[in-house]
């Protein structure tokens, strides 16, 4: 066996700092520190003798090498998924885990779990609140329930509801203002003549 899949730990932080191009986010993602991300990052790149991020601004960017890696471990880490998929067998019964952003969650989800409680005691729902777009196919996310056009058509998606969105503003921006309608308009400013785009 080749001896450097010893560190297969590290190669999972790698592709979460690679797939978000943030040390900060994929220390989010794994739960531990950014220092710590950045100190599994060089240890991987002193065992394999290659630089495999740079600086860019406030972001960590792949080099070739790097883009290289990530490739292949995300396609090691999809054909694992997919392995565990097939020989894991999940009961009827267990968690349901949901996913959704903290607005809903606690405005219109969490209010209506009684209902379902009731009707299937022995479900657990547990409710994590995200803004991120997990990936349902290789998760713990049974559920994912998000605003707006779907993204993976490769899963099951329905419509919820339609939410009206509407703009509003003061009564005496209307007046100041002189706004007709929603959109770009042109605020007055005294007699110089200047505008601003709303």
């Amino acid at each position: 066996m080749d001896k450097r899949l010893r560190h297969i730990a590290l190669l999972r932080c790698f592709a979460a700092a690679a797939k978000y191009e943030s040390y900060s986010q994929a220390a989010q993602r794994l739960a531990i520190t950014q220092a710590a991300v950045s100190q599994q990052i060089r240890s991987l790149e002193e065992v394999l003798a290659v630089k495999l991020f740079v600086r860019h601004g406030r972001s960590m960017r792949l080099t070739p090498q790097g883009k290289t890696l990530y490739q292949h471990v995300d396609d090691a880490f999809t054909t694992l998924s997919a392995g565990f998929d097939k020989v894991q067998v999940e009961p009827a019964e267990g968690v349901l885990n949901v996913t959704t952003g903290l607005s809903f969650a606690s405005i219109w989800l969490v209010p209506k779990l009684w209902k379902f409680s009731a009707r299937y005691p022995d479900i657990k729902v547990k409710i994590i609140v995200s803004t991120e777009l997990e990936s349902l196919r290789y998760s713990d996310i049974d559920v994912a329930i998000r605003q707006g056009d779907a993204t993976d058509h490769r899963v099951h998606q329905e419509t919820l509801f339609i939410d009206p969105v509407f703009a509003v503003c003061a009564p005496q921006l209307v007046e100041t203002a002189r706004i007709a309608q929603p959109g770009f308009t042109q605020l007055l400013t005294g007699g110089s003549g200047r505008s601003r785009a709303l």
